[in-house]
């Protein structure tokens, strides 16, 4: 048997096999014994007839390809020395028919991903940023606070609706199909604001807008197919929407029975507490912030080539969820420009698959090598902070947290991430340097998202 191989692109492989013709005959012979039982030939009995026989009455196109398969299979697995794997299945590439002593020629199509051997992390030079609250950051925060501290208040139809300040509204909304009920939701404005780039909250937002209390809209509307909600996705529904109650906020003095809605009994305590409270949210800022210089780091240290097949799978997860993001895009700028914007957010977001393969096997080699995994009380604790921004009555979105689902997915990864930086922060060589507080505004504006 003669082999050769061939690169294809950054991961592909098509390796060539040529079988003389005894080694056709006697793959056939045995793939006719092994299958003796499965074919019936008239005048013989099942299991009796020559190999010839069994061979003609069979698939022959199916015959050859099992043949590859069975002197493919040393050639396939002699690839996968030295911590090298395939992604997929390999793709065998047969002839349908084959002549009485013809050689045999095929060629198997692998997707090969080699292995990342991880290197010391003190070969990584790390600079990372701090920057305690300072005493004018807290003065000024504080007081700002106070002095636009509000609390919500219910008001009539009567009350002026200031435009720079437009009441919130509470709607309810009934989402049927064919005179069916399929949805129902009760929402607050906070919750359709939140959500704004969403297609249903967009109609939502859209048809409230000015209403009063009482006042009932009534929407048609088709679903796009990627709509999160699968008995709305592709489907024309019809949505009647009641505005239920108006909300404003009222400024008011904060006054020492304020501090109790905070779980402190007095102004100094509720001084202390918020002191805390912006170095925690400092440091959140600045932990996402090291996080990406430590990942920029590990993408630019580890350059190798990665499946076109994972990067294809994993760009259409992120084009499905971002297709709320195009459609807003095209509605602000325009029909006209819906190809530009549409193949210009594929490029970007290819890029951001294709690193995102690329750290995920380095995130994945680094946890394996260092024994980090996801604890069970991490991984739910998470999961309740993502099903806390999830819409209420959203059976799609809680279910696509769990572990199989989507959000599940990220959720764990982001964990193992965070968990990678620690150990990478641990043992690489890092230069923290202290920053402002305004640079690192601006620090933020550039990169924390």
């Amino acid at each position: 048997m003669q082999i050769s191989e061939e690169v294809l692109g950054t991961t592909g492989l098509r390796l060539t096999a040529k079988l003389t013709a005894e080694e056709v005959k006697d793959g056939l012979e045995r793939w006719a014994k092994a299958h003796a039982d499965q074919v019936k030939i008239p005048g013989f009995r099942v299991g009796h007839a020559p190999v010839q026989q069994i061979i003609k009455h069979s698939k022959m196109e199916r015959v050859l390809q099992e043949v590859a398969m069975e002197y493919g299979r040393p050639i396939v697995d002699d690839k996968l020395q030295d911590g090298c794997r395939i992604i997929g299945a390999p793709f065998y590439a047969t002839p349908k028919t084959l002549s009485d002593g013809e050689e045999l020629e095929f060629s198997i199509f692998i997707d090969l991903i080699r292995p990342v051997e991880i290197r010391d992390f003190k070969e990584l030079k790390i600079n990372t940023i701090s920057c305690p609250v300072s005493n004018a950051f807290f003065e000024k925060s504080l007081q700002s606070f106070k002095e636009e501290y509000y609390v919500d208040e219910e008001v009539s139809n009567d009350a002026p609706e200031p435009e720079d300040e437009p009441f919130r509204r509470r709607v309810s909304t009934i989402v049927t199909r064919n005179g069916k009920e399929i949805k129902r939701f009760e929402l607050d404005q906070r919750i359709i604001e939140h959500h704004s780039i969403d297609e249903f909250f967009q109609l939502i937002a859209d048809a409230v807008r000015d209403k009063k209390i009482g006042d009932v809209v009534e929407v048609v509307h088709v679903f796009s197919p990627q709509f999160h909600i699968k008995e709305m996705a592709k489907q024309k529904v019809h949505i009647r929407i009641s505005v239920d109650g108006l909300i404003r906020k009222r400024c008011k003095e904060f006054t020492e029975e304020d501090v109790k809605e905070f779980k402190v009994d007095s102004m100094e305590a509720f001084d202390k507490s918020f002191r805390e409270r912006l170095s925690r949210e400092r440091e959140r800022g600045i932990a996402l912030y090291n996080k990406r210089i430590v990942m920029d780091a590990l993408d630019a240290a580890y350059v190798f080539p990665v499946s076109i097949a994972l990067v294809n799978a994993d760009f259409e997860e992120i084009w499905l969820q971002a297709q709320d993001e195009l459609n807003e895009e095209i509605r602000k700028e325009g029909e006209e420009f819906a190809d530009q914007i549409t193949q210009g957010m594929k490029d970007d977001y290819r890029k951001v698959a294709e690193r995102r393969v690329r750290l995920g096997i380095v995130i994945e080699k680094i946890a394996a090598k260092y024994g980090i995994a996801v604890s069970d009380d991490d991984y739910t604790r998470e999961v309740l902070m993502e099903i806390a921004l999830t819409p209420p009555n959203d059976r799609e979105a809680i279910l696509s947290i769990s572990p199989g689902g989507v959000l599940g997915r990220s959720a764990y990864a982001r964990l193992l991430e965070n968990a990678v930086v620690k150990k990478v922060l641990e043992e690489a060589d890092v230069t923290e340097r202290e920053v402002d507080e305004d640079e690192l505004e601006k620090l933020f504006e550039d990169v924390v998202p």
